[in-house]
């Protein structure tokens, strides 16, 4: 098994994933909080009801993914798993609870839409919302250990204080980092999708509407950063080295991981500019259709300069930590050929998936 292969699998399917959650939760926010106003101005349903059937696109794809994940995760890195069952059983249950409510909550939203009590169909919106940011609650636990495994005691066998784990320091702002993140994307997404909308004059509104709090929430994500910055130079000064090395001037040995750190605060300070200029009228919708993929390019930055930080080690401890290679199911006896057309095939699904998606937005179908 070639582990620089299984990585790079898991990590393309990490962030197809990561890339299409955060936008389905900023959305299914976005949706809900339109359709709290629609029930006192009903033209807003329209508003509501399409930036719904987009958030069911979007949660489609983030779903699935998110099971090859775990496939890809149970067969490559076997071990890894082990480690994060037995030390995270707590979060991975607070996740897989936001998961149940997630997608129950959908359905419900839109069988109970119209009917005549709305106080019960808001409510399950509102769980609906909620939910969507419990999910990375728990699953952020996984990243805040692997970049300091607080309550890990031994791997062979694997046994640790499953109640330290929980007070990991990394955690609070890597979580609140990733909710802005999350918040900030869906409503530069919807900016994006409402701009093409023609010259519905509502859209329009909603469009820089969600411009507006999207760019708050950028500008809000980006204040939370040296916070997590200062964490990570406590706890993981190996990855802070790498990460900030530039800023710190004790430069690690990973120069993309400080490359795209500068590309994610950059594409973060543009973000902010535009999106608060387009929100006050100062420029055309055009310059809306810059929101989503310069807030999917700092999605991407952010997270490649964060996980490849800590290489060639898959958990790190303070200088160093358990390199890649020891956390790989060596057992599983598969040929690379077969891990590269497994990649391209699903690739070429996604893409074939997503113009079906556009064509159907662009002929006005959803």
């Amino acid at each position: 098994m070639d582990v620089g292969l299984a990585l790079i699998a898991l990590a393309i399917f990490l962030l197809i994933h990561l890339v299409f959650v955060n936008i389905n939760i900023g959305v299914g926010l976005f949706s809900f909080i339109v359709r709290v106003k629609s029930i006192e101005d009903r033209g807003l349903e329209e508003v509501a009801k399409k930036a719904f059937r987009i958030l069911v696109a979007s949660e489609f794809v983030s779903g699935v993914f998110g099971t090859i994940i775990t496939v890809v995760l149970a067969g490559l890195w076997t071990p890894m798993v082990n480690i994060i069952t037995v030390i995270l059983f707590f979060p991975l249950l607070l996740s897989l609870i936001g998961i149940i409510l997630r997608l129950t909550s959908i359905v419900g939203f839109w069988y109970t839409w119209g009917m005549e009590n709305y106080k019960l169909h808001l409510l399950i919106g509102f769980i609906m919302a909620v939910s969507g940011f419990m999910i990375p609650a728990g699953f952020r636990y996984i990243f805040a250990f692997i970049d300091y495994p607080m309550g890990l005691e031994s791997i062979n066998p694997v046994s640790g204080d499953i109640y330290k784990a929980i007070m990991n320091p990394v955690y609070p702002p890597l979580l609140i980092h990733t909710w802005l993140g999350a918040t900030a994307i869906g409503l530069l997404f919807i900016s994006t999708v409402f701009a093409f909308a023609g010259d519905n004059k509502v859209y329009l509104d909603w469009s820089r509407w969600a411009s507006k709090f999207g760019g708050l929430a950028t500008l809000l994500q980006l204040a939370i950063g040296p916070w997590l910055a200062y964490t990570l130079y406590i706890y993981s000064p190996y990855m802070a080295a790498n990460i900030y090395g530039v800023i710190l001037g004790s430069p690690g040995k990973i120069m993309l991981s400080q490359s795209m750190f500068l590309v994610m605060v950059g594409s973060g300070l543009i973000l902010i500019f535009i999106s608060l200029l387009y929100c006050m009228g100062k420029t055309s919708r055009t310059s809306a259709k810059l929101l989503a993929p310069l807030a999917i390019l700092s999605l991407i930055a952010g997270e490649v300069s964060h996980d490849y930080s800590r290489y060639p080690y898959m958990v790190v401890g303070g200088l160093d930590g358990i390199r890649m290679e020891s956390l790989l199911n060596y057992l599983l006896d598969i040929d690379s050929i077969i891990i590269v057309a497994g990649l391209v095939i699903l690739i070429i699904i996604l893409l074939v998936y997503l113009i079906l998606i556009w064509y159907i937005f662009t002929r006005r179908y959803i």
